[in-house]
């Protein structure tokens, strides 16, 4: 009896330690994390100051009017080509310019022969590829109900499982649309092949984004059964795009159109139309200029100093 008794005295005291030398990790484990959750450093928000504005290159404009335009201009297939590229990039400088506060940079310039050469080794530094045009999400519906409308969108969406299919392509009026396998509309997006090349032109302007525009394609647009009753006939610009941060990474790409009247052939009132509504939704897509908690932080130590010296006037 005075054996067991010893024996369960052991045991009590082996576990009482245990549980005190576990308790001792732990606290000890937890005050090492409360330090290290202190010293960990708050990161950076991304800042940006400048951008360079990429014009497209002539090779990716395709266009089925040019003829009824050139009819009506006079001009050649080379000069309208040309004035929706010098329009388009005119147009995007201004708006970003105004909508964003970033300093802006375009590298479309007919004199400047560094210009000129910097932009040909820019876009030898690319590529493209095809993506789908991304989804906006829908404001129109009510806030609380957002979750059911999400369910009956998915419920509409399902269907039996099928093998996938090889995206698909249609060539139209000379451009190559591609399409992914439910159908969804691509567009032409950057991608950099030269990280380098890339690199060199962004530290030389000392820019932190670039807008490449990567296509742009004008034709008679797709009309619906009630658009035919109704003789309505339109056409459309799209305009591809990417814009891209200092190290190449993707910060927004999509493609934007606009439509007008099959009656509009002065190249003058297409670019006051549809050329500078979709300008204005690409710079509404750029980010806005930013500073850094540094830069605020030496801004506010400057503004105390000039307060001081009374530079600032009273």
């Amino acid at each position: 009896m005075g054996t067991t008794l010893l024996k369960c005295f052991h045991r009590a005291l082996t576990l009482s330690t245990i549980l005190v030398f576990v308790a001792n990790i732990s606290s000890v484990s937890s005050q090492e994390l409360d330090s290290a959750s202190t010293s960990i450093p708050e990161l950076e928000e991304p800042s940006f100051s400048k951008i360079i504005i990429v014009p497209f290159e002539t090779r990716m404009y395709f266009s089925n009017i040019d003829g009824a335009l050139s009819k009506n201009s006079g001009n050649s297939p080379e000069e309208i080509k040309g004035a929706f590229r010098f329009n388009l990039q005119h147009s995007l400088f201004a708006e970003i310019k105004t909508k964003t506060s970033l300093g802006t940079i375009s590298l479309l310039s007919s004199e400047n022969e560094e210009l000129q050469e910097d932009l040909l080794n820019l876009h030898a530094a690319i590529g493209y590829n095809y993506k789908e045009i991304p989804v906006e999400p829908d404001t129109t519906r009510p806030t609380v109900k957002k979750s059911l409308y999400d369910i009956k969108d998915k419920l509409k969406t399902w269907k039996k499982k099928e093998e996938p299919k090889a995206p698909t392509t249609d060539i139209t009026s000379g451009e190559l649309t591609a399409r992914s396998s439910d159908g969804l509309e691509k567009f032409m997006a950057t991608m950099i092949l030269d990280q380098e090349a890339f690199s060199a032109i962004g530290s030389k302007y000392e820019a932190d984004l670039f807008l490449f525009i990567n296509q742009i394609d004008i034709r008679t647009a797709a009309i619906n059964q009630n658009e035919i009753w109704n003789a309505k006939d339109e056409r459309e610009i799209k305009v591809h795009f990417s814009i891209l941060n200092k190290q190449g990474v993707e910060v927004y790409a999509s493609a934007f159109k606009s439509r007008f009247t099959s009656q509009m052939n002065e190249i003058d009132d297409i670019i006051n139309s549809s050329i500078q509504n979709i300008s204005a939704q690409i710079a509404n897509q750029t980010p806005k200029k930013t500073s850094t908690k540094a830069q605020i932080k030496k801004t506010d130590s400057d503004q105390l100093m000039m307060k001081e010296q009374n530079i600032l006037g009273k």
